[in-house]
């Protein structure tokens, strides 16, 4: 299951929070919602609401265009994943 996400970049232009998606890994059921900054209008914050199942890798984390802005003002996270107990006993 995905652990959560880590910002890497807040991007710019949001006026309202955007879609995040999630793309490969092997998993399911993922799905998170974002904060963002009214001032700076950038991403401040993700929120995971279902960590998924089944990710055997990274998926990777994909976040709308921002909705007054141009492609290259996106935001851009990277997911981390949690290792289930049996994972790590056998390592």
């Amino acid at each position: 299951s995905i652990e959560k996400i880590l910002l890497t970049n807040a991007g710019a232009n949001y006026t309202s929070p955007p879609t995040i998606t999630f793309i490969g890994g092997g998993g399911t059921g993922a799905a998170a919602t974002c904060s963002i900054n009214t001032t700076s209008q950038g991403v401040v914050r993700f929120t995971m609401t279902d960590n998924g199942v089944g990710f055997g890798t990274v998926p990777i984390v994909t976040i709308a265009n921002p909705q007054a802005g141009i492609a290259s003002d996106k935001a851009v996270g990277i997911a981390s994943l949690r290792l289930a107990a049996s994972m790590i006993s056998t390592m």
